[in-house]
């Protein structure tokens, strides 16, 4: 079996409509770029009670508008649109307002402008609902006809402290497609509100005791989107090319196995595998949903740099067909390799393998066996299998009754059915059969009767005791 393998390559050009966008907490990955695509940046600003604590020479939420004024001077020089949401300004605690959030300042012209005194008039007073301001921030970027880069930088002192949940909402923005590690500046996060952010991106403290703290944040998150590190999963097919797609990915934490992402795989609008944006600090382990499964381990990014990361994940498929229409509840397929299961696939469907031989049990009655089921690249492999018959059984009184399939001097039992009943209905394939019945009083061996029968497809037969 060939190994899987992952190399480097940077500058790999990735670009992204309007209706998806990037989600920082403070910061995070920007889009490797051959050509300028214009970025527009959302600050989410944390205004609740806790703000109001100490930091320096003044409080927390002071030097979170440095943080901001500091940013946007930096933003204005590499051209880059902003604007501002606020929560828990608008309610004092007291209040219990999980709904305090609000764009204070959309993208315009003026923006800019208006900062200084936007900032001005806001105070710390209520609570934290993060989780709404991150759903809510969506509809923040008006919709354009051009491409662009959209990015969310929150600014926060603690975790969520309304009944959203952050965790969650980053998995949602995730499963409608915006896959983005985001990047967490805390201004005096404590313990556990760093282990409560890790489901939802990496944290970076702000040194309170650095004059130059805010130059410093917004070096790193400047640098950071316009220099993104970023990666790409290549799916190979049997010809080596990186076509193979449309598979979930499970992205683990290395060090200590923690799901991180779970994303389906993409090919972009060149046909190439979709760049994704993880958090660069971390390796990671990463399991690829194909039947059988695939995995690359060890996985290492370089910040600023394009990771590749690619395993051999040629595909065919395998479509089991029944003719007529099906009277079996819920027929369905083992599918096995090395006689290990590794699908159970129904009846009239199609589903993609890995190229390879597979055995396949079809759990009609009796069973059908069918070893040697060869995937080929790009190919479907399609295993028809007749309709069904029906066997109508009945009895006048209960009684132990057993079906048996004929198969030259061989008689194989493929069905025990219920003593307490006088009726009964099943499905069997074509083919010879034989019944033994003794009535459930009887006391001698004499009492058991056979019958033989024939099934035919789509054919209902009926017998008598």
């Amino acid at each position: 079996m060939q190994k899987p393998t992952y190399y480097l390559k940077s500058n790999l050009l990735r670009n992204l409509f309007c209706v998806s966008f990037c989600f920082l907490f403070i910061g995070n990955q920007g889009f490797a770029q051959t050509k300028k695509i214009p970025t527009r940046l959302l600050f989410i600003l944390d205004a609740s009670g806790s703000m109001a604590g100490k930091w320096q020479e003044g409080n927390r939420m002071d030097a979170a508008k440095a943080i901001i004024t500091h940013m946007a001077d930096s933003l204005a020089k590499e051209n880059i649109s902003f604007a501002l949401r606020i929560f828990g300004h608008q309610s004092e605690k007291v209040a219990l307002d999980c709904k305090d959030t609000k764009l204070e300042l959309p993208f315009a012209k003026s923006t800019a402008a208006n900062l200084s005194t936007t900032l001005a008039n806001i105070n710390p007073k209520g609570y934290s609902p993060i989780a709404l301001s991150l759903e809510q921030a969506v509809n923040d970027f008006t919709l354009t006809k051009y491409e662009c880069k959209n990015v969310i930088v929150l600014i926060t002192d603690g975790f969520e402290n309304c009944e959203g949940d952050a965790c969650l909402a980053a998995e949602k923005l995730q499963a409608a497609g915006i896959f983005f590690r985001p990047y967490i500046i805390g201004l005096g996060l404590n313990t556990e509100s760093k282990i409560k952010f890790d489901c939802v991106g990496q944290v970076f403290e702000a040194n309170e005791s650095a004059k130059n703290f805010k130059e410093q944040i917004s070096e790193v998150v400047i640098s950071t989107i316009m220099n993104p590190t970023s990666m790409q999963v290549n799916l190979l097919n049997e010809a080596e090319k990186p076509i193979e797609t449309n598979v979930n990915m499970t992205f683990y934490d290395h060090e200590n196995k923690a799901i991180k992402y779970n994303i389906i795989h993409t090919l972009n609008g060149a046909g190439n595998p979709d760049t994704l944006f993880v958090d660069p600090q971390r390796k990671y382990d990463l399991k690829i949903h194909t039947i059988p499964a695939k995995e690359i381990n060890n996985i290492e990014l370089i910040p600023g740099k394009h990771t590749i990361a690619a395993t051999t994940a040629g595909q065919g498929s395998l479509k089991i067909n029944m003719a007529g229409t099906s009277k079996y509840k819920n027929l369905q397929a083992i599918v096995k390799q090395k006689n290990q299961i590794i699908n159970i696939q129904n009846i009239n469907s199609t589903q993609n393998y890995l190229t390879g031989v597979y055995s396949v049990e079809i759990l009609t009655c009796p069973k059908i066996l069918i070893s040697d089921v060869n995937i080929i690249q790009s190919q479907q492999n399609n295993i028809n299998i007749p309709a069904a018959g029906s066997l109508q059984i009945l009895k006048a009184q209960p009684g132990y009754l057993s079906i048996f399939k004929r198969e030259q001097n061989n008689l194989i039992q493929v069905a025990i059915l219920p003593v307490g009943t006088n009726k009964q209905s099943i499905q069997l394939q074509p083919g010879n059969y034989e019944l033994s019945y003794r009535a459930k009083n009887a006391i001698s061996n004499k009492s058991t009767v056979q019958k033989k029968f024939t099934i035919v497809s789509g054919i209902a037969t009926t017998t008598n005791f």
